[in-house]
């Protein structure tokens, strides 16, 4: 359960399969992150960290035992354990993951100077584009200064093609772009995405935007003025585009073919994916994140000024899609309702698999 997500890479490349998992190198593939989730770069395509996990082998604080949870055997703790919540339901101490062949990407980074202007012009970008990239199963990050995209299915040409709002935008602005072939998932993390710092004390807020909120100019305008109004003043902000969108089980039917899992028709059946998650991650494009740091020495009022300056910072957002939900591992501590913001309609499952 200790192996972090560098050793994991490391050994995939090694032996020419692909992990499924996260973007730092330091965070641990069997905790927090899968037990509340676990979003990728590659989660369009191939899921959650919930949707590629086979099996858990878990110490139950009811009883002691150690126990083995899968979808035959202990399957109310296996569910639990897919998106309930980082250390919930006992201590993890093995995990199974499903695992993909080793596979070319088209990798995309454009950089740029961090400031007011350049980020509402990215946003704007992002949401009008939503839509297209999420069908072409793009994954990636919009974040202070760079936008890093990859994908699994389009050939170089095509993603250039795709990819060229991002990249006028950046000739625009005297910024950089870098739009090229890896050979696989690790040659493509170590160059394009690299080490982030994880850990700093800070108070994080996060929404996942439903895809109707994208499908029309109006309704673009009015999730783009939301997410400029809160997230232009905070210290921190980024939007994952690592929902889950264009993936289904292996088991369900597919709209077409290509790396990894066809899009079901329609909104996707949250019962075919069996986890614990809230149901918006089945029908989001983005998840939208802003926080507050503070340093060691911040005062207790300090601190709660930064934690009430989080929760402002996703207002809007949150007033704009009631419908939606967050993610549990990157969510605002004084979320409202948060039982069904977390997990939706799972929690009294949830309750009542706890209480036994």
């Amino acid at each position: 359960a200790g192996t972090v997500f560098g050793q994991a890479y490391d050994f995939a490349e090694a032996h020419n399969i692909t992990f499924v998992g996260g973007t730092d190198r330091t965070v641990a593939a069997a905790g927090g992150w899968v037990q509340g989730g676990g979003h990728s770069l590659l989660s369009n395509a191939f899921g959650l960290g919930v949707d590629r996990v086979l099996q858990f082998r878990v110490v139950v604080p009811s009883s002691g035992e150690y126990l083995t949870a899968n979808a035959c055997e202990n399957p109310d703790l296996f569910y639990a354990l897919r998106g309930g919540g980082g250390g919930t339901f006992g201590v993890v101490m093995e995990a199974s993951f499903r695992v993909e062949k080793q596979m070319r990407m088209s990798a995309a980074k454009i950089t740029f100077t961090p400031c007011a202007d350049n980020w509402k012009k990215v946003i704007e970008i992002g949401i009008q584009n939503a839509v297209k990239w999420s069908e072409e199963t793009w994954s990636g990050v919009i974040g202070m200064g760079l936008v890093t995209f990859v994908n699994t299915r389009l050939s170089l040409d095509e993603a250039a093609q795709s990819f060229k709002p991002y990249a006028d935008f950046a000739a625009s602005v005297n910024g950089t772009y870098v739009i090229e072939d890896s050979p696989s998932w690790l040659s493509f993390y170590d160059k394009l995405v690299g080490t982030n710092p994880v850990g700093l004390p800070g108070a994080p807020a996060s929404r996942l935007i439903p895809k109707s909120h994208f499908t029309t100019p109006e309704k673009q305008s009015a999730l783009q003025n939301a997410i400029l109004e809160g997230t232009i003043p905070a210290h921190f902000k980024q939007v994952l585009v690592s929902c889950p969108s264009s993936y289904s089980p292996p088991t369900a039917p597919a709209m077409h073919d290509g790396a990894g899992a066809g899009a079901v028709s329609g909104t996707q059946d949250h019962d075919l994916f069996g986890t614990s998650v809230t149901e918006a991650w089945r029908d989001c494009l983005w998840s939208v994140v802003a926080g507050t740091f503070w340093n060691y020495q911040t005062d207790p009022q300090g601190i709660k000024a930064a934690y009430e300056a989080s929760t402002e910072a996703m207002r809007r957002v949150v007033e704009l899609t009631p419908e939606s939900g967050t993610y549990a591992a990157e969510a605002n501590v004084y979320e409202k309702d948060h039982e069904r913001a977390f997990w939706g309609s799972n929690y009294p499952k949830l309750l009542s698999i706890k209480q036994k």
